[in-house]
């Protein structure tokens, strides 16, 4: 897996937990512990990628970011930063084009990505975009 691909949010939470290592996460400016749910609760997990406004061909950077904190509050939603870098004001600005990836994990395939685009739901700044299909066919929808 390449450190760029959101894959790894998918599998890494799950594979830290298991090795009885707990996962870092951010929420609102702040770094923090947290663990995630084991794959031997939490069946499936769906990754979906916020990204910058114009990615991939020229992606701005330095809006705000809100939400990070409300999303990662969601049972099953674990929030991890790429293209995130810090804002003037000390709250977080995007600083790339894929600039979050918000993970759901859950029994099910469709409750995992029920949850994924839960948090993403409440996340928000100019500009930001992400696809709706993620795990829509695998999940029965």
């Amino acid at each position: 897996m390449s450190p760029r691909d959101p894959t790894p949010e998918s599998v890494f939470p799950v594979g830290l937990l298991l090795d009885g290592r707990p996962c870092l996460v951010v929420g609102g400016g702040k770094i923090a512990t947290r663990k995630v749910r084991s794959l031997l609760e939490a069946g499936a997990a769906v990754t979906v990628v916020c990204a910058a406004e114009h990615y991939p061909a020229s992606p701005r950077t330095g809006d705000p970011i809100d939400g990070i904190e409300a999303a990662s509050a969601i049972d099953g939603v674990t929030v991890f930063c790429a293209g995130v870098g810090a804002g003037a004001e000390g709250g977080l600005v995007t600083a790339g084009g894929r600039v979050l990836n918000v993970t759901g994990q859950g029994a099910t395939l469709a409750e995992a990505r029920d949850r994924a685009y839960a948090g993403v739901a409440k996340i928000s700044w100019p500009g930001l975009h992400h696809r709706n299909d993620i795990a829509s066919s695998a999940a029965g929808e």
